[in-house]
């Protein structure tokens, strides 16, 4: 048996979904707040599919995002209604799983370099990382640009909590900054990542980026997205405008996330529009061939 530490998909995305894609800034963390039960519902769905390692419903949840979409609840009762509803889950299930913190673009996703110093970046990492002291890992998400991901690095590492860094692959095979996925991983080292993913890319991106993060001799992975384009959201419009693929079936993913485990992958899971019912293929057909699916941060370890 070969050991992967299987994450679970695009919980955002399915609380929206389910919701009726609320017209808000924040989205699925909007309605944690109004519909918990949904959100509780999602993970526990991820969970019954295979993951092993759930993540916080915090994605949207920044300090400037917040003050920018006008959010009145105080940003701890967020955290911790996030934080609490895993908990809830855990101590009722007989299956072991990591929770882990999100540290997500500050501004927002897809913006080529933020208009932000690097001190004020990292200023509101470690706000955020403070918030989730409980969490079992830290997962760094959709870095577009070298100054985000070292301020977000910075932060997680230090926590002493094991952290990954996710990496956000436009169709080029850059970052939106223009820069390369090389450029960051050297900008990143000093912090010393404990593993690496191409996440909420589209799964054709995925495999030549995942051959550039290999080199790196950590554990690595990709969970990417169900999108047809990201390019609505990124100039500015709402969540609700994003399309999904009719292509990507749960079938479809799974084959894609085999491959990716073929050439070496033993991080994978799903990012937005990829459903329970995506992971649940691929839980199965990894199964199949021999992998073992267990809590992340087990894969990280020395």
């Amino acid at each position: 048996m070969v050991n992967v530490g299987f994450l679970d998909g695009g919980v955002g995305q399915e609380i929206f979904q389910r919701a009726g894609k609320p017209r808000h800034a924040l989205w699925s963390v909007e309605v944690m707040m109004n519909q918990p039960d949904i959100v509780r519902q999602v993970h526990s769905d991820y969970l019954n599919a295979g993951a092993r390692t759930l993540c916080l419903n915090t994605y949207t949840a920044t300090p400037t995002r917040l003050k920018r979409a006008g959010v009145t609840h105080p940003i701890e009762s967020i955290y911790s209604l996030g934080s609490k509803t895993l908990e809830s889950i855990r101590e009722s299930s007989d299956t072991h799983f990591d929770i882990a913190g999100v540290l997500a673009p500050i501004e927002g996703s897809y913006l080529p370099n933020p208009p932000r110093s690097y001190q004020s970046l990292l200023d509101e990492f470690r706000l955020i990382c403070a918030l989730q002291p409980e969490v079992d890992l830290l997962m760094i998400e959709t870095m577009s640009n070298s100054t985000e991901a070292r301020a977000a690095c910075r932060a997680a590492q230090e926590t002493g909590k094991p952290f990954t860094l996710g990496i956000r692959v436009e169709p080029n095979g850059l970052l939106r900054s223009g820069g390369s996925i090389e450029d960051l991983l050297t900008a990143v080292k000093e912090f010393d990542p404990n593993g690496y993913w191409i996440n909420c890319s589209a799964p054709e991106e995925v495999p030549a980026a995942l051959k550039q993060i290999a080199d790196h001799h950590k554990p690595f992975g990709a969970y990417a997205n169900g999108f047809s384009s990201v390019e609505p959201l990124a100039a500015g419009n709402s969540v609700a405008e994003l399309m999904e693929r009719k292509d990507l079936t749960p079938h479809q993913y799974a084959e894609l996330a085999l491959d990716w485990f073929e050439t070496g992958a033993r991080l994978i899971g799903g990012c937005c529009a990829i459903s329970p019912k995506h992971m649940q293929q691929t839980a199965e057909l990894l199964s199949l061939q021999g992998a073992q699916l267990v809590p992340v941060s087990q894969i990280l370890k020395p």
